[in-house]
């Protein structure tokens, strides 16, 4: 039998057997192969879990996410010309597994590159940028590419439902700007004024909790800067100045209701920490009795009456869209409590007021509460009014106020989670 020579031998053998024995150069060839393809999927899922951050400045824009297609590409590009060249068999499979699992989750990001574009078009297009306007007709191509992707995606039927329901809130969304040019501009003040609300109650917690000895000389327990309030007044006068002049209809009412509740706090915001605990005091109260009420535990036609006077002797300190609200609450534990079934939902979306957590209100959660509470309480209002499962006449609009609601939540957690 002819000797072979060792270079030839290695050439023929199969680099899959386990009795393959690869030469040095190999063994660090492939591992020069992997770190590369490692480090690539490592900066894919940082862009992928960040997607309106700038990788190399650092800088977020809501206008700015990276194309879903470019992931794909790049992935394709990893296994081609990396993972596939990698001879040892058990590193090979391990990285294109994990390259498969990222690209399973490709399809999410259509969600904020097309909020981007939204975006974009919603600045350019309101009429108090000066911009060029452009037309939306380019924006359904990215839709249909989503669902395209989607449609490849072997997803749970959870998984494919909640992403149909945020790719028909980013519509709905470009049609309100559509309808309405100036909410785009509507909506970034009233996210302004928010943030300036956030940060006087930060302030004046950080100003009530810290000592006195341990404060600066320059610091005051008052965290309302005048030049700042002054700035706010003014934001919420462009507010009301835009909602003036949008269109009649359902959205400038709610948007008027919403302008007019931060002009009321903001023009009375030196009695802000003053009142605060007096209706959340007013407020825990309340809601107790009500969980009584649904627990069918012992509650008395005296702990109404008693409520309801707490309530009237606090109404001199109480805004009147407060008010209005925790009688709202009191009106439906006493109807839940003499018998009456009650949606809460329902009760929800037919409310007229609008507080300053009007968005929280509209989804049954709290200020506080985490992303994941918010979101299944989104889709469970989704699934319920959604126009493809729910064909009565005002389940567009309900619809409407729950993506709404959802969007101003999105947004506030996305700059709180910055700070």
């Amino acid at each position: 039998m002819p000797k072979i020579p060792r270079f030839e031998f290695d050439q023929l053998a199969d680099t899959d057997s386990e009795e393959y024995s690869p030469p040095m150069d190999e063994i660090q060839e492939d591992e020069k192969e992997a770190r590369s393809a490692r480090e690539e999927l490592a900066d894919i899922e940082i862009e992928m879990a960040e997607p309106h951050r700038d990788r190399y400045t650092g800088e977020e824009s809501k206008f700015q996410a990276t194309d879903p297609t470019s992931f794909l590409d790049r992935i394709y590009y990893l296994r081609s010309d990396f993972i596939d060249k990698i001879r040892d068999r058990e590193i090979r499979e391990e990285l294109l597994a994990k390259a498969a699992s990222i690209e399973k989750k490709v399809y999410r990001q259509y969600i904020p590159f097309i909020r981007a574009r939204i975006n974009g078009f919603g600045w350019r297009n309101s009429p108090y940028k000066k911009a060029e306007k452009i037309s939306p007709s380019g924006m359904e191509h990215h839709f249909d590419m989503a669902r395209n992707v989607l449609d490849s995606m072997s997803v749970t039927e959870e998984e494919k439902q909640d992403f149909i329901f945020e790719l028909d809130r980013l519509h709905d969304k470009l049609q309100s700007y559509v309808d309405e040019p100036g909410l785009f501009s509507f909506e970034e003040t009233e996210e302004k004024l928010q943030n300036a609300l956030y940060d006087i109650r930060m302030a004046r917690y950080f100003a009530t909790t810290r000592p006195p000895a341990r404060m600066l000389a320059y610091e005051d327990v008052n965290p309302t800067e005048e030049s700042d309030l002054e700035a706010s007044l003014k934001s919420v006068a462009f507010l009301l100045e835009i909602t003036q002049n949008m269109k009649e209809g359902d959205l400038k009412d709610r948007c008027m209701a919403r302008a007019k509740e931060l002009e009321r706090v903001f023009s009375n915001v030196a009695n802000l920490y003053k009142l605060e605990p007096l209706l959340l005091g007013d407020e825990a109260r309340l809601k107790d009795l009500y969980t009584k009420v649904k627990n069918q535990e012992k509650v008395t036609e005296e702990d109404f009456v008693s409520m309801e006077a707490l309530l009237k002797n606090d109404l001199a300190e109480l805004s009147p869209s407060d008010f209005e609200r925790l009688m709202k609450i009191l009106s439906i534990a006493k109807r839940v409590f003499n018998g009456e079934h009650i949606d809460e939902d329902e009760e929800r979306m037919n409310s007229s007021y609008e507080s300053i957590d009007w968005a929280w209100d509209v989804l049954g959660v709290k200020r506080g509460d985490s992303e994941e509470i918010v979101k299944k309480a989104y889709r469970r209002l989704a699934m319920k009014y959604h126009t493809d499962r729910n064909k009565t006449p005002e389940a567009g609009k309900k619809m409407q106020r729950i993506n709404e609601a959802r969007e101003a939540i999105e947004k506030y957690n996305e700059r709180k989670t910055s700070n």
